[in-house]
């Protein structure tokens, strides 16, 4: 792919761009239009999403540890089999996104919107998932070990085959989760909502 590491967008029109395979490690992406565009399998390393507007912009495969993404709206994103370790998605909009399949070990999901996502197969080991609001996400067969998750919301969602080991889950709900096959062996569920 094209080396575009260090580049300056400030500003740019890159709607429905073709940037597959590119290496935009440490890219500025300051005000840019990414609305459509194709970013699967780039190096998107520490590079800052921070605030965009990229709804429907594809990043299937694409490394993006440490990259950035605070109060940025990806709302049917399609994200599967990214590697998103490290990542901030605080105050992020990820609806109807596709994270399948990703690894999201240790990102900070502090206030994000992710509604009906779709994270079957996703690693969230370690992540931070304190009050997010995960209802109705498929996370069938995902990984959350060790994950930070009081009073994360999880009812309506599918969590069958999923291993919630060692995780905080204090004041979790689970109202109408599907957690058959679920693994919560050394977790805390106390006070959690479970029917």
């Amino acid at each position: 792919g094209k080396d575009l590491s260090r580049a300056v967008f400030s500003r740019a029109n890159l709607q429905g761009a073709n940037l597959r395979g590119a290496n935009l490690t440490y890219a500025q992406l300051d005000g840019v239009d990414l609305d459509n565009a194709c970013l699967d399998e780039a190096d998107l390393s520490n590079v800052r999403f921070d605030l965009l507007d990229i709804r429907h912009c594809s990043f299937e495969r694409a490394r993006l540890t440490n990259a950035s993404f605070r109060g940025t709206n990806l709302i049917r994103a399609k994200m599967a089999g990214a590697r998103l370790a490290g990542v901030n998605l605080e105050g992020g909009m990820f609806d109807l996104a596709d994270l399948a399949e990703a690894d999201l070990s240790g990102a900070n999901f502090r206030g994000v919107r992710m509604e009906s996502a779709r994270l079957a197969g996703a690693k969230l080991i370690g992540a931070n998932l304190e009050g997010a609001p995960l209802s109705g996400c498929n996370l069938v067969g995902a990984s959350l070990e060790e994950a930070s998750a009081q009073r994360v919301q999880l009812n309506g969602a599918n969590l069958k085959d999923a291993k919630l080991m060692r995780g905080n889950f204090r004041e979790a709900n689970f109202h109408q989760a599907n957690l058959e096959g679920a693994s919560f062996e050394g977790a805390d569920i106390c006070h959690a909502s479970l029917n």
